[in-house]
């Protein structure tokens, strides 16, 4: 266990030159872990990480049973996992070639802006909200109980959203194809994809104009 005292305000920091690993059964607030990898495991209460840094590998930080929140987080694979609970980013910068989000129930990413990975960007979760999200390869969202609400997403290849619930898109840029499906109903207002694009809902389909007169042979709906 890692506690603070009482009404204590101090700073906790994890920092290591070719590594730094918190392993825990249950921590309190953690300013900072920085080292070439970053790596923090922790199974059970809500967890706020400041910074997790990795200078050249991979930032890791996995709560089994709990809310988790980051404010920022660098590395070249940055892999944030709230498996049972919610995964809160703050409103801190976050960099990554592959970027990873998971949490059991909501992922919410709308204090970031424009949320980028130059590679890769993967997000699961049981809802999914998002302010712009942008890869310069792949996207792949699902929400495996309630809805995806993605304000723009921009993709220099393929995107795959897919949501168990309602599905809500008011622009989506791609360089190659999408594929988006809705449990229940999908609203997009704008959707341009170089290689076309299939959209399926169980519920009612909102298009905005444009991407309604773009539906023929290589666009579905």
């Amino acid at each position: 266990y890692f506690e603070r005292a009482a009404g204590s305000t101090g700073t906790a920091k994890v920092l290591g030159g070719s590594g730094a690993y918190v392993n825990l059964d249950h921590s309190a607030a953690l300013t900072q872990v920085t080292g070439a990898s970053a790596a923090v495991n922790v199974l059970d209460g809500d967890l706020s990480i400041g910074e997790l840094k990795a200078g050249s590998g991979n930032a890791n930080a996995y709560l089994e049973d709990g809310a988790l929140t980051v404010n920022t987080a660098l590395g070249d694979r940055v892999d944030l996992k709230a498996r049972h609970g919610d995964l809160i980013l703050g409103g801190g910068s976050i960099t990554a070639n592959d970027l990873y989000l998971t949490g059991g129930n909501l992922v919410d990413t709308t204090a970031v802006s424009i949320l980028t990975a130059d590679r890769y960007l993967e997000i699961n979760g049981g809802e999914v909200r998002a302010a712009s999200l942008g890869s310069g390869g792949d996207v792949v969202v699902n929400s495996f109980t309630g809805a995806i609400t993605i304000d723009e997403l921009n993709a220099a290849r393929d995107a795959s959203i897919i949501s168990a619930g309602n599905l809500a898109i008011n622009q989506v840029s791609l360089a190659g194809g999408g594929q988006f499906a809705a449990g229940g109903s999908a609203t997009v207002r704008g959707l341009t994809a170089v290689d076309g694009f299939a959209l399926v809902a169980q519920g009612n389909v909102t298009l905005g104009a444009d991407t309604a007169a773009a539906i023929d042979a290589e666009n579905s709906v």
